[in-house]
């Protein structure tokens, strides 16, 4: 899939760009494939294998750019991706700020565009419920001085910086999708729903956790305890969910375990009930 990203680098109306590529310790022929481009705007840096931060991490190191925009390896940009983000910033006079576009998401059989902000609530707020695509994401690189993705994570990494940038800098939204984002069955997050992961899912609840408990004097009070409480019972909730639709017994009792440590209160949630008679009758065939 990484030469169908680069080519959509490549094809940019936009000429005037660096792209790093961060090879996080690839056991495949990403080298190789890499290593067939002539273009001298390509960098392409091995790492020993650190994860999805610590690539990231490396890879605005290595940039010597104003603003950077980030592209996972199975994503690709739009022609005009570039170009409309320099023509709106230079708009911006340069301004130092969160920017952002939203993108076409891309399932194979169907196609929508990702959330767009509504102006009805504070930016971060918006953010913290919609998940932003990464592909969308271009931000000034003095930004990333002091700010970085959590080397310790792997989920959730990404909003977990997304919104220390958010609280504290305005946010211009760019009216029309600019990437694409492809879904597809080798996605970690898919293989998380199919397998109903359960330590991958506390990451995601251990990431939240870091980011009110490390930066919450930043955070707050545009983003709140309850907030956090909220977000993370609905992410197991949603697990179980699943869980107990493929009858996945003993999992389906370790998230409502997780579910009722947060929040008591849900163990009359009248959806709970539900699922609970799923699970069992699903368990049982």
């Amino acid at each position: 899939m990484i030469a169908t990203t680069i080519d959509s680098v490549l094809a940019q109306t936009f000429i005037d760009y660096e792209l790093i590529v961060i090879d996080d310790g690839s056991v495949d022929n990403t080298a190789q494939v890499i290593k067939q481009y002539n273009d001298s705007r390509i960098r392409y840096v091995y790492q020993t294998n650190a994860e999805r931060s610590a690539a990231r991490n490396n890879g605005i190191t290595h940039a010597t750019g104003q603003f950077i925009c980030f592209l996972d390896s199975d994503d690709e940009y739009l022609p005009h991706h570039l170009q409309t983000f320099y023509d709106f910033i230079k708009a911006k006079n340069f301004e130092d700020a969160f920017y952002y576009a939203p993108s076409i998401l891309d399932s194979g059989t169907e196609k929508t565009t990702s959330l767009v902000y509504d102006g009805n609530q504070h930016h971060a707020v918006w953010a913290w419920h919609a998940l932003l695509q990464n592909c969308g994401v271009c931000v000034p690189r003095t930004f990333l001085n002091d700010n970085n993705f959590p080397p310790q994570f792997n989920v959730w990494e990404d909003m977990h910086l997304w919104l220390r940038l958010l609280v504290k800098n305005k946010f211009y939204q760019l009216p029309q999708p600019l990437a694409i984002v492809h879904f597809h069955d080798n996605r970690s997050i898919n293989n998380m729903f199919e397998t109903i992961d359960i330590k991958h899912i506390d990451k995601y609840a251990e990431a939240v956790n870091h980011l009110f408990a490390n930066y919450y004097d930043q955070i707050k009070p545009i983003l709140t305890q309850q907030m956090r409480k909220d977000f993370i019972v609905a992410k197991y909730v949603a697990f179980a969910g699943i869980a107990a639709k493929k009858g996945m017994l003993k999992k389906y009792f370790s998230l409502v375990k997780r579910i009722i440590s947060y929040k008591p209160s849900m163990i009359f949630n009248p959806y709970l009930n539900k699922i609970h008679w799923i699970a069992w009758i699903n368990a049982a065939k």
